[in-house]
């Protein structure tokens, strides 16, 4: 397996997530109300930036990938690669969950569980320092986005 075959799966899996906000910012947000108006009306503004940003990065990459890769190094070596990689993998998916929790449970329960579950997928087993950061983060996030900038962050549907 080589270094570009690793390149081209990830860019193809992280293209993935801008697809799943557009299409969310499109649906859900937009049955909401959400989707246009006000920094404190616009709960889409801050993922569909992300989302734009993400989607033009991952274009460059993509055209630096595929100028360089040759037809035999394409798919060989798929096995050798989850193995290598696959806490990575992992905590795509779980951010892909992360991003899906959005609508059920909002911003303030979906992330500390995120920030927990992501951190024992990459190794980091120290229960308090997994509360502790899981917590910190998502209140200074919390803070920064809905008191500073008077931003509405998602309550999801139970909690909304």
């Amino acid at each position: 397996m080589t270094n570009r075959f690793g390149q081209l799966a990830f860019i193809i899996i992280l293209a993935a997530i801008p697809v799943f906000v557009f299409y969310d910012i499109g649906t859900r947000f937009a049955a909401e109300g959400v989707d246009t108006g006000s920094a404190e009306n616009n709960a889409a503004m801050y993922p569909r930036l992300v989302a734009v940003l993400m989607a033009v990065l991952l274009a460059i990459q993509a055209f630096r990938t595929f100028t360089h890769i040759s037809e035999d190094e394409l798919w060989p070596g798929i096995n050798e690669f989850v193995r290598v990689h696959g806490r990575a993998i992992t905590a795509f998916f779980l951010f892909l969950f992360y991003i899906w929790g959005f609508r059920w449970f909002g911003f303030v329960y979906s992330t500390p569980i995120f920030l927990f579950l992501t951190q024992l997928v990459l190794g980091y087993r120290n229960p308090v320092g997994l509360v502790v950061y899981s917590g910190g983060v998502t209140a200074a996030v919390y803070y920064a986005f809905a008191k500073i900038l008077n931003l509405a962050l998602p309550a999801g549907d139970f909690f909304g």
